[in-house]
Parts: structure tokens; C-alpha cells; sequence
């Protein structure tokens, strides 16, 4: 349940964040209202969005786990959820007949980052690199440099012209 909330709540204030550009756009193009209504929904929708499909990958991830992390699952559920998505938006002016579309979208955008993420742990482990996707370790051989000695600065300047003799360097 933390993690169906935990879910929910990131996904709700992504689709605010993806709102908010598309608004600020908007307002750019034209002097168009800000639409609170329209950033509320985008909440509203992606927090149910993300709470169901952390209900399916925690479901998944119980009782099948070896299946929790596999491309066609993460296309499956992110495909799923969009079918979700757009029957509950209907009752709000959403189209039932773009669902189908959703599902489409979901199914591929899902399993394609699953299965893009999946190659780039493998090919990570297979090169020896870290989570962070540089080398495991980083070994610099020590460099011996010779550093001249500081160089005595210049008396400070007291405020006085120098005399013609210190100037030209004739005086005592």
C-alpha cells in the first residue's frame, strides 16, 4: 500500500508538471487563462494512473516475481493502466474511442524503456560499471611535479611616487 501511494502521489505530480509546461506554452502562444480545472484533472488522473499500475506490479512482483521486471509485463501493465486511464476519464469528457489508443501507447512506451532499461543494466554489468553508468573504479597514477618556489613579492606601495632615482634604478 506505501508503495501503491508512494506511486500515486509521484505520478500525480508528474502529470501537474507535464501540465504545467503544456499551460505555460500555451500562455506564451496566446493569452490564454491559466485552467486550474484542467491541472487539477492532470492530478486527479495520474495519481489513479500510478496507484493502479503500482497495484499491478505489486501483484506481479508477489506472486510472479521472476515476471515483475520483464519487458512484455511492463508493456502489459503500462498498457493496461492506460486502458484504466481513459475509461474513468469518460465520465469527464474523455473520448472512448482514443482508450485504444492509450492501450497502444502503453503498450509499447512500457515495454520498449523496460526492455531499454533491462540492455543498459546488462551491458553495465558486462563492462564493470557502477548504477551511475561510470567505471566501477577510478585508479589515477601519481604524478610527480616540480613546483618552483613562491617568488618574493614586491615591497608594498606606500602611498608615494617613486623618486627618479627609484624609478630608474639609479638611486643608492
Amino acid at each position: 500500500v506505501t508503495t501503491m501511494a508512494r506511486q500515486a502521489l509521484e505520478e500525480g505530480v508528474e502529470e501537474v508538471r507535464d501540465d504545467a509546461i503544456v499551460q505555460v506554452w500555451q500562455k506564451i502562444e496566446s493569452d490564454k487563462a491559466w485552467d486550474w480545472q484542467d491541472t487539477l484533472n492532470s492530478f486527479k488522473y495520474g495519481a489513479a494512473a500510478g496507484a493502479f499500475a503500482g497495484m499491478l506490479h505489486g501483484g506481479l512482483a508477489r506472486y510472479k516475481p521472476n515476471w515483475a521486471r520483464h519487458w512484455a509485463a511492463a508493456g502489459g501493465i503500462e498498457g493496461a493502466t492506460e486502458v484504466f486511464v481513459g475509461a474513468i476519464t469518460i465520465p469527464d469528457g474523455g473520448d472512448p474511442g482514443d482508450i485504444w489508443k492509450g492501450m497502444i501507447n502503453g503498450v509499447v512506451s512500457g515495454a520498449g524503456m523496460s526492455a531499454l532499461e533491462s540492455w543498459k543494466h546488462r551491458r553495465d554489468e558486462r563492462l564493470g560499471q557502477d548504477k551511475l553508468g561510470g567505471p566501477g573504479e577510478i585508479k589515477v597514477d601519481k604524478v610527480d611535479v616540480d613546483i618552483p618556489e613562491p617568488v618574493d613579492a614586491p615591497p608594498a606601495y606606500d602611498g608615494k611616487p617613486p623618486s627618479y632615482e627609484e624609478a630608474a634604478g639609479t638611486g643608492s
